[in-house]
């Protein structure tokens, strides 16, 4: 049996990057990968003669500029186009609106709506830049808590931020700074984006937060595409960690992580194989990692209900159009 210092199981974008900073660390890294490609939810395929879509994420936005740079992703060829206007929002009654980065002309766009609520941009984005600063710190170190956070605020202030961003609602949120139920709308919607939860649900208000602390390189709050589609983020990824040493294999499904005297020890293949390693790392969601690749009876009862009772579904829908008489003329 091969030995590894570590096997990383999946080879999605988190898997990528683990196996890259492993490697750039001088550590003996295999990845595994049960599709022929990598990717895992960042990929571009083509679905259709012609037609190659980013099948499921599609905006790069929380990449953070520090994995770029660490790993050296814009030489590997990583290049991304900033979105602006960022979002459009049509109406039922025939109104819209568009949400800009450049502030001058987002406020403008407000202003179609409620010259109060333009007025009150300003203030909206004081308070998310607050937020940005008391948490930013935190993004990249490992096990930081609530309490972690709490302990880093300054005055009462800080503090209050922080309560309101990760128990509040949406909706209180939005009534705090906004009048108009269409500046609400726009401005908000994201904080119920990928989750089973109304504008009124306790802890919404991070989930705008999520959306909200973006930056592309040094440009801040802005989203982009990455040339290419999403896949193209992965396959400078995957240049990244070959480069350092990683040794990345496809079409190779992991049956299960392999366990001796409570210990990982490593990983089954579907075809029977064992690799050792005194690390494993799944890429893979934790009710599969948990309930499926280890074997039953490995946690305490109380545990695996636990991990069983994660709420993991979606409510979110991506349609993708093109324009095929366009691309029939085109051939």
């Amino acid at each position: 049996m091969s030995a590894y210092d570590a096997i990383v199981v999946g080879a999605g974008h988190n898997g990528l990057t683990a196996a890259a900073y492993l490697a750039k660390a001088g550590h003996h890294v295999l990845v595994l990968e049960r599709r022929p490609i990598v990717g895992g939810a960042c990929v571009t395929e083509e679905i259709h003669p012609g037609f190659r879509i980013s099948r499921a994420s599609y905006a790069l936005g929380l990449l953070r500029p520090e994995v770029i740079h660490d790993l050296h992703l814009k030489e590997f060829g990583l290049e991304f186009l900033f979105m602006d206007p960022i979002r459009f929002t049509p109406f039922p009654d025939g109104k819209y609106m568009f949400v800009y980065h450049q502030t001058s002309r987002m406020k403008k766009e407000i202003s179609r709506f409620s010259i109060r609520d333009a007025n009150s941009y300003a203030d909206y984005l004081a308070f998310w830049q607050r937020y940005r600063k008391l948490t930013e710190p935190f993004l990249l170190n490992p096990d930081a808590s609530l309490a972690d956070l709490a302990e880093s605020c300054k005055n009462a202030d800080d503090q209050q931020v922080l309560k309101r961003v990760f128990f509040g609602s949406l909706r209180d949120l939005a009534d705090d700074f906004f009048e108009s139920d269409y500046v609400k709308a726009t401005l908000c919607a994201q904080g119920v984006v990928g989750t089973y939860a109304g504008p009124s649900t306790p802890g919404t208000a991070y989930v705008l937060a999520h959306h909200l602390v973006c930056q592309l390189d040094r440009e801040r709050d802005v989203w982009g595409y990455a040339k290419g589609g999403m896949g193209s983020v992965t396959r400078t990824m995957r240049i990244a960690a070959e480069h350092f040493g990683a040794e990345i294999r496809t079409d190779s499904e992991v049956q299960e992580i392999l366990l001796k005297k409570n210990r990982v020890a490593g990983v089954k293949l579907k075809d029977g194989k064992e690799i050792q390693s005194r690390i494993v790392l799944s890429n893979a969601d934790p009710k599969r990692t948990l309930l499926s690749l280890i074997k039953s009876g490995s946690f305490s009862s109380s545990f695996v209900r636990q991990v069983r009772s994660l709420k993991t579904e979606s409510a979110v829908v991506k349609i993708n159009c093109a324009d095929l008489v366009y691309s029939f003329l085109l051939n």
